[in-house]
Formats: structure tokens, C-alpha cells, sequence
């Protein structure tokens, strides 16, 4: 087992495994959700005071610009008392103390990909590539059987089409799937897309 440092500062501790307890657990807190929305959008290390600004303008529905210093001192008091440290400690985010920074682990953007779907905008992918290939299966028995009109059209441009379909679904199922990732404005739930 590897060990890390995910709160520099303190003493290396062994990696463990969370359970769907401790993931719940982790993610009852809407600060906590919070913290994983806004680093997921961020590229690379971002400061506290950056996250308590954000996640201050979320919980008030403000813009960032309009948070108060009071405001913004209690998240960042309880992103620094509790909620990073918790966060670290599970392996979710590496946070330095002394500098006052904080990264996402790949396990914090694992248990953030929980947080990225949007239930809304989900789809039956699998549903609709099932269809798809029964279509194609069908097009290619009637095919080689004989079957007018679909014999009248050559083989390749059967594939072609199939394959420029395939490529059609995959590239919205991808785009769905991932959306939000890059850029997250706003977390699911204050934009009322959680399920």
C-alpha cells in the first residue's frame, strides 16, 4: 500500500479504502460537495480564499463580487477548521495548511464524478447503442438475403452510414456525460439538476 501526505504538515498515513458509508458521509455536507464542484472546474491548486469566495456566492446566490468579508471569513473558517481537513484526511483533496492551498486527488475526482452527473440531461445510452445494432443487424440480414429495397444499395455505404451514426451517438453521449466538467458555474443542486 502507498502512503501519502494529503494534509502537509502532517505525518504520512496508509492509504485506505472508502466505503459507500464514508463517500455518504463525506457527501452529506454541502460544504464538503461544494469544495468538489468548484475544484473540479479549477486548473490545478486554488487557494481557500478563492473557495470560500465561491462557495459563500453560491450559498448567499450572489456573485462572487457582491460576498461580504464576514461572509466569506465563516466558510473559510469552516473550510480551514473542518471541511478540508476531512476532505484530506479521506484522500479527496491534498491541502496545505501552511500555504493555504488546496488540489483534487484523483480519488476526490472519482467521488466527484457522483457529484458531475446530471440527471436531467441523462440519457439511456445503452438503450439507444442496443437499437442501434439491432438496426445494423437487421439491415445486414435483409442484405444479404436479398431483400429489396436494402440489396439495392451497396454494402459499403450500409457501413459507412452505420458507422457515421455510431460515431453521431457516441460523441453526444460523450459530450453529456462529461458536461460541466471543464467549467462548473454553479453546482447541480443550486441550479435545481440534481436527482
Amino acid at each position: 500500500m502507498s502512503l501519502r501526505n494529503q494534509v502537509r504538515g502532517d505525518p504520512p498515513r496508509e492509504e485506505s479504502r472508502l466505503t459507500r458509508e464514508d463517500v455518504f458521509s463525506l457527501l452529506s455536507n454541502r460544504r464538503r460537495r461544494y469544495v468538489l464542484y468548484s475544484l473540479r472546474s479549477e486548473d490545478g491548486t486554488t487557494t481557500i480564499g478563492d473557495l470560500a469566495t465561491r462557495i459563500a456566492a453560491w450559498e448567499a446566490e450572489v456573485a462572487p463580487a457582491a460576498v461580504g468579508s464576514r461572509r466569506r471569513k465563516v466558510v473559510y473558517n469552516s473550510l480551514q477548521q473542518s471541511h478540508l481537513p476531512r476532505l484530506a484526511e479521506n484522500d479527496l483533496v491534498v491541502y496545505d495548511r501552511e500555504a493555504g492551498t488546496v488540489d483534487l486527488t484523483d480519488r476526490g475526482a472519482r467521488v466527484g464524478d457522483y457529484l458531475a452527473r446530471v440527471p436531467g440531461r441523462d440519457r439511456r445510452w445503452g438503450w439507444l447503442y442496443l437499437g442501434l445494432a439491432g438496426v445494423a443487424c437487421l439491415v445486414a440480414v435483409a442484405h444479404l438475403g436479398g431483400v429489396p429495397p436494402v440489396a439495392g444499395v451497396a454494402g459499403e455505404v450500409w457501413f459507412t452510414l452505420f458507422a457515421a451514426t455510431l460515431l453521431f451517438v457516441a460523441v453526444g453521449n460523450v459530450s453529456t456525460e462529461y458536461v460541466g466538467r471543464s467549467s462548473v458555474e454553479e453546482p447541480p443542486e443550486r441550479t435545481g439538476e440534481e436527482g
